[in-house]
């Protein structure tokens, strides 16, 4: 079994990679997330028997085919669930290119081949930090502070199917297929 998901990457700006450090000084319970992983999931599948990533592959590319490469411009800083206790520190995604679209496409495609639809609304972001325990009380002034800051544009060119394998040290992520937009 592999543990899979679908996917855009979004590659290191300067805005971003100062985030990162910024992050990175907050102490040993905030943990940045390395540039080279940083990816929008546009559906987590989970658990996959080796003998679906062919048809996976079949769906990102058809969904890839119909579509454009398109701009997402990654603004604000945030955290799930909450402020109070928070276990990822993400930067958010505006975009007009139909993410949500994409997204209901592949519940729809997916669906059929047992993988359950998505319940909670989709939310894009980019999870640039994990927290593990307790966070410093710095965490909340640094988000609060950059709530509305611009981190510049990024153009979508292609969405991967990913393997994420959990390690002790992080997960480590390897790209199964890319779909060229087109």
């Amino acid at each position: 079994m592999l543990r899979t998901f679908l996917a855009f990457r979004i590659a290191a700006n300067p805005k971003l990679q100062r985030v990162h450090a910024d992050l990175g000084e907050l102490g040993r319970s905030v943990r940045p997330v390395v540039p080279e992983n940083w990816h929008v999931t546009l559906k987590f599948l989970g658990d996959t028997q080796e003998s679906m990533l062919a048809p996976l592959t079949a769906i990102l590319e058809e969904a890839a085919a119909g579509r454009e490469p398109f701009l997402v411009d990654l603004h604000g800083l945030g955290v799930f669930p909450h402020l109070r206790r928070p276990n990822v520190v993400w930067v958010g995604l505006r975009t007009d290119a139909g993410l949500g679209e994409l997204v209901e496409t592949f519940n729809e495609r997916l669906a059929p081949l047992g993988f359950p639809r998505e319940t909670r609304p989709f939310a894009p972001h980019l999870t640039v930090a994990r927290i593990k325990g307790t966070a410093p009380v710095e965490l909340a002034t640094y988000v609060a502070n950059n709530a509305n800051t611009d981190y510049g544009s990024h153009i979508v060119e292609s969405l991967e199917l990913y393997q994420s394998e959990l390690t002790s040290r992080g997960a480590r992520y390897t790209v199964m297929a890319t779909a060229e937009l087109r």
